[in-house]
């Protein structure tokens, strides 16, 4: 089990009790939950090998891809942060009550990711400015059925790109279709 590199974690806690210490080739994952208490500290201690009780609760530091389904909480959870996840290039965040994207204790609130997907955010407030200044590696973003994110230079389907980091950027690393390299869509 060692080998696994994408999980995906479900309402399910005692699932990941049953793992083995760590995972150490994790690069992707899934967690879906309508759930307050999940992930909890336990489940994250069991994917970073830490039995530390004192420690406090990050997800792997060597994932490159997160998607985070229905959370239940309108403020982000400590492990959702860029200071905690420094190696994430894509976050995909999909329903729930999340008012605001994590900050760090450190005062750096800038995210290392490149492709920001924000799906169904009813409540998540930002504008084209915060979230451009967050962001400084942006390349590809998507945004749809996020009411309460203004002033953002999308086009007519919710994307947006930067024409010259694209350029520079291998195209299998945005694991997309190239629909939005259409003439039509905005870049800065």
């Amino acid at each position: 089990m060692r080998n696994i590199n994408v999980l995906c974690l479900g309402r399910w806690g005692e699932f990941i009790q049953g793992f083995p210490k760590g995972l150490p080739k994790l690069s992707k994952m899934s967690i879906y939950t309508a759930q307050k208490d999940f992930p909890r500290v336990q489940d994250l201690k069991a994917l970073r090998q830490e039995s530390n009780a004192a420690v406090i609760p990050y997800l792997p530091e060597y994932l490159v891809k997160l998607d985070l389904q229905c959370y239940p909480e309108t403020k982000a959870p400590i492990w959702l942060s860029p200071g905690s996840l420094e190696n994430l290039q894509k976050l995909h965040i999909r329903g729930g009550h999340l008012s605001a994207l994590g900050r760090t204790h450190d005062g750096n609130d800038k995210w290392n990711v490149k492709i920001p997907r924000l799906n169904f955010l009813k409540k998540l407030r930002m504008d084209w400015r915060v979230l451009h200044d967050a962001f400084p590696h942006l390349i590809y973003l998507e945004k749809f059925k996020c009411p309460k994110m203004t002033f953002f230079p999308c086009d007519g389907t919710g994307v947006w790109f930067d024409r010259e980091k694209l350029a520079s950027q291998p195209l299998e690393e945005l694991e997309s279709t190239w629909s939005f390299l259409s003439k039509s869509s905005t870049s800065v």
